[in-house]
């Protein structure tokens, strides 16, 4: 039987199981994102408050198959408190993991990418950088990283005053202005503070959105974002 204790991690998403339990999508640091059984958390008793969405937990379970069983939990923190939009961006956050990385897949740089933004989310002067950030970091950690540094096939440099095209299988190419409306259009300045995560002009955090909606958009392969429908309806 497997076992493990007090794993660092976050719940994810939960849902019924049973009369009183909850079935759990946890991201943890040193296994991966995992489904776990919390038995009587319905109840509100042990084992149910301390379940809370955006908040860092020590996790032990044990048990063979897909949905081990949790046999403690300890919180490792205070919760992150959101209130009005930034819900659904924590939500959004969530949700990526969910869609993009398998359970059972180890990737402690997304566990830390996560709790930054979280962080970041928190505080009073967050801008949308934030989810770049993070969306960006995601991809990297799954192996889909951007090239923001050079254009695509080469080694010429994206220069700060340059127009690109980002193809989606190659990287930023120079701009002919014939049209290619497939491909985000995007400046080297925003490339390069993409790189540097220092995305701070209204011109860089537009393009931003634009070229990582692209890139996201094009590995769900099709299925929307329920969050970002919950964007909408609180914008």
């Amino acid at each position: 039987m497997a076992r493990v204790v007090l794993a660092p991690c976050f719940v994810l998403h939960g849902r019924p199981f049973r009369e009183s339990s909850r079935i759990l999508e946890l991201l943890t640091r040193d296994h991966g994102r995992i489904g776990v059984v919390a038995r009587g958390a319905r109840r509100g008793g042990r084992g149910g408050q301390p379940f809370q969405p955006f908040r860092p937990l020590l996790v032990s379970w044990a048990g063979r198959g897909e949905l081990p069983t949790v046999s403690g939990v300890e919180a490792a923190g205070a919760p992150f408190i959101f209130r009005g939009p930034r819900i659904a961006g924590a939500l959004y956050l969530n949700e990526l993991i969910l869609r993009l990385l398998h359970r059972g897949d180890p990737h402690p740089a997304i566990y830390d990418a996560y709790g930054e933004a979280l962080a970041r989310l928190a505080a009073p002067a967050t801008t949308e950088a934030v989810f770049r950030v993070y969306e960006k970091r995601l991809l990297e950690a799954l192996g889909y990283g951007l090239i923001l540094t050079h254009e695509a096939n080469s080694d010429t440099a994206i220069v700060v005053d340059g127009d690109y095209r980002y193809h989606l299988d190659h990287g930023p190419v120079r701009d002919p202005g014939t049209g290619m409306a497939d491909e985000p259009q995007v400046s080297g300045q925003t490339l390069l503070a993409l790189q540097r995560e220092e995305l701070t002009t209204d011109r860089e955090l537009r393009e931003a959105k634009r070229l990582m909606r692209f890139v996201v958009n094009a590995h769900l392969e099709g299925r929307p974002l329920e969050t970002r429908l919950l964007f909408r309806t609180m914008g």
